[in-house]
């Protein structure tokens, strides 16, 4: 292909760069990368995927990159370096639809209305990439189902396997595939790590959707973010209407963009996702087959993959990955110096696994044939048996990156193996070599272990020392960049913290184990709520430590449990909050001083509090005229005297925390099925303040006004989290009598 810009042309075919006729001389990397960007136009195109194209997985660093782009810039000359734009933060974009007076010459001429280049590609491909020998059936109906997308029918793929069968090598291979038929690709994957972020294998889809947004989709814009965890403010995606906005909003973005452009979306790994993210399939999954979209998502046989597929039903095209057969194991291990013969024995002791065809074949060529030492008879001990096999600081590599997370920086790792990053970064690229690690689209710069089961074995296989020492390590350094403003999940830092020993690492796990709940919860992910609040109770169980942070972790799994519809074991579990509340002694929510600065400013309003609260609500209704319906059935002074007598109570009893508590958590209980939500409490309170600096007078001074202020969200603390722990339990028959107003 050849492109023409004016004076300027750039030819594929003939590897070169004319200007007004004649060569320009520009270095092989740089003319390599002019032209990658340029067969790329007009899609962004990352740092790592350049290295992983131009400079074929060598180790390189993000500046050799912006090294080659500004030569590629200076080579076009100034009056065409506006072709390669940098998109901040996210890559490179050569200029599509070109710039004024360009003109493009294909040296073929596809049709584009199907993907042949793709099917030519899958042609050559699938008997030349050892992982895919044997899915070419696999791949030709993937390109039947786009080839439908293009034409406006979409479709849901849901490719099922056990663990080594090939699911995400043939899923990377489709999405290039797609890519080169012109599909805009997006891909996320389900995170292993324990109690991993709601929403996580969304948000890199999610980031690459927003770039893509046009005027007639801006404006739900605000309601995408909510999902990624950089989201600036706090969402409340617990309500089923509101995730059912959420969703609603993400297919009719996906719908638009993809009118643009046929979309190709891959979600590898989706056992490992959250509930919601499960959900947000099903939603699309019924939408899909009306847009230019086909969605692919990945689970393991071995999981649970038979309840997704229960739940999208005929929505979905079932794609199980086999094994492989005789001759295609033979194929396969022909390519990495196996005689066919070894290969057939390889064959019977395998299943037709391809990695665990891979794992036996080297361990085969050394010997084991000759059953001096049995073969593995499992995947996993195969896997174990290449650890073994390994050189020792080759192996310790990898250990020490299982313990990080799913994915590692070079940094990272060498602060966890205490060693210079510039051997960790040597060491990383014979583990490239040897196909150990991969690198990742996602974050820039990172890798990953080629396998989740490589994680899991390496990670056995250290001592439970030599993880606590590591995960200590790992957690300084995190805790570091947080400091100098990089921002690191709640969810990888409690992940840390929970598995440290020493006191203080402990205490950082417990804080953002608990960030993570409240975010879980929030997100409307009950199973990850449950999942980081059981894992706080049982660090907690192992420590001769008392926490008081304990009865509210109980509180938040009943809450999430009971959404979860799990109701006996929630009402368990608030049934026990309550007798740790009991053997507990609470301290006062105030301070002395504060505590008798609020009671004495009480004390000349308590005849006339009626009249104080009746101004409240003048002032909450015309604020917010919304909340007015919620108190019709009652006469306004009645509402009044009622709200006042509870506000006295509670006042009164500022003193006697045991009391307060259990009267609040029975209130807030109750106020949630008045349809009192979280916000209204805000509303309520600036309407009180403002109330009582009417009636006080130049009294309610601002140290004053502050004190209320405290003592009010106190309360509202331990209604919200009642109210928190009732939704979808049958808690309020465990609660005693109280009064029954409205606030």
């Amino acid at each position: 292909m050849r492109w023409r810009f004016d004076n300027l042309e750039i030819d594929d075919e003939h590897f070169s760069l004319l200007r007004n006729g004649k060569p320009v001389a520009v270095q092989p990397r740089v003319l390599e990368t002019i032209l990658y960007l340029a067969r790329h136009a007009g899609r962004v195109v990352d740092h790592q995927e350049l290295i992983e194209q131009v400079w074929a997985g060598t180790i390189v660093s993000d500046a050799a990159v912006s090294r080659a782009i500004r030569k590629a810039r200076a080579a076009l000359g100034p009056e065409h370096e506006g072709l390669i734009a940098t998109v901040h933060g996210r890559g490179y974009r050569f200029a599509s639809p070109p710039v004024a007076n360009a003109h493009v010459e294909p040296a073929t001429s596809p049709d584009d209305s199907h993907p042949r280049a793709a099917q030519d590609a899958l042609a050559n491909s699938d008997a030349t990439t050892p992982s895919l020998f044997g899915r070419g059936e696999e791949c030709a109906r993937m390109l039947d189902c786009l080839s439908a997308a293009r034409a406006g029918q979409g479709a849901t793929l849901v490719v099922s396997g056990s663990r080594g069968i090939g699911k995400s090598y043939l899923l990377r291979h489709w999405m290039t595939l797609a890519r080169e038929a012109g599909a805009l690709v997006l891909s996320g994957a389900g995170d292993d790590l324990e109690g991993a972020l709601p929403y996580w294998p969304w948000a890199t889809v999610t980031r690459e959707l927003l770039l893509h947004l046009g005027p007639d989709t801006r404006a739900l814009e605000q309601t995408l973010q909510q999902i990624l965890p950089e989201y600036p403010e706090q969402p409340r995606l617990h309500d089923s209407q509101q995730r059912f906005r959420l969703f609603d909003s993400y297919a009719r973005v996906l719908e638009a963009v993809s009118r643009k452009q046929p979309t190709f979306i891959c979600m590898d790994d989706m056992d490992h996702a959250d509930v919601p993210s499960k959900a947000l399939v099903q939603i699309l999954a019924k939408r899909i087959s009306a847009m230019r979209v086909v969605l692919v998502i990945s689970v393991t046989d071995d999981s649970t993959p038979s309840s997704m597929l229960s739940q999208l039903g005929h929505q979905a095209l079932h794609l199980p990955l086999l094994g492989l057969s005789a001759n295609e194991i033979g194929q396969l291990l022909e390519t990495e110096g196996v005689n066919p013969s070894s290969a057939k024995a390889i064959y019977e002791h395998c299943g037709g696994n391809p990695l665990y065809a891979r794992q036996l074949a080297p361990l085969w060529q050394r010997g084991r044939r000759d059953s001096l030492l049995p073969l593995p008879i499992s995947l996993q001990q195969a896997v174990s048996t290449t650890l073994r096999q390994l050189p020792t600081d080759l192996a310790a590599l990898i250990s020490s990156a299982s313990v990080i997370g799913d994915t590692f920086a070079p940094a990272l790792l060498a602060t966890a193996m205490d060693r210079p990053v510039e051997e960790i970064v040597a060491d990383l690229q014979r583990a490239l070599d040897l196909g150990l690690v991969q690198r990742t689209a996602r974050p820039v710069g990172h890798f990953k272990l080629q396998h989740g089961l490589l994680r899991e074995v390496a990670y056995q296989a250290l001592s439970p020392e030599q993880r606590t020492t590591m995960h200590e390590r790992v957690l300084e350094m995190l805790l570091a960049q947080q400091s100098n403003g990089e921002p690191t999940r709640c969810d990888v830092l409690a992940f840390h913290g929970l598995h440290a020993t020493v006191a203080s690492r402990l205490r950082h796990g417990l804080e953002f184990g608990l960030q993570a709940a409240d975010q879980a919860f929030r997100l409307g992910a009950f199973d990850r709520c449950a999942s980081h609040c059981s894992r706080l109770l049982e660090t907690m169980a192992l420590s001769d430590k008392s926490f008081p942070e304990k009865r509210l972790v109980e509180l938040r799994l009943a809450s999430a449990l009971g959404r979860m519809g799990r109701l006996d074991e929630a009402s368990t579990t608030y049934a026990a909050a309550m007798r740790d509340t009991s053997r507990q002694t609470p301290h006062p929510p105030l301070a002395d001083s504060d505590l008798r600065a609020l009671l004495s400013s009480f004390q000349p309003l308590s005849n006339k509090f009626p009249e104080v609260v009746a101004t409240m609500y003048e002032l909450l209704f015309a604020a917010h005229p919304e909340t007015r319906s919620m108190f019709s059935q009652r006469r306004p002074g009645v509402q009044s005297r009622m709200v006042a007598d509870t506000l006295t109570a509670i006042l009164e009893h500022f003193e006697d925390p045991p009391w307060l508590e259990e009267t609040l958590f029975a209130l807030g209980a109750r106020h949630l099925e008045y349809g009192v939500e979280e916000d209204m409490y805000t509303w309520v309170g600036d309407a009180l303040l403002a109330a009582l600096n009417q009636h006080v007078g130049e009294a309610f001074t601002p140290q004053l006004a502050r004190i209320w202020r405290r003592a009010y969200d106190e309360i509202c603390r331990l209604m919200l989290e009642a109210g928190r722990v009732s939704q979808s339990v049958a808690i309020a028959s465990l609660l005693p009598p109280q009064p029954t107003s409205v606030m």
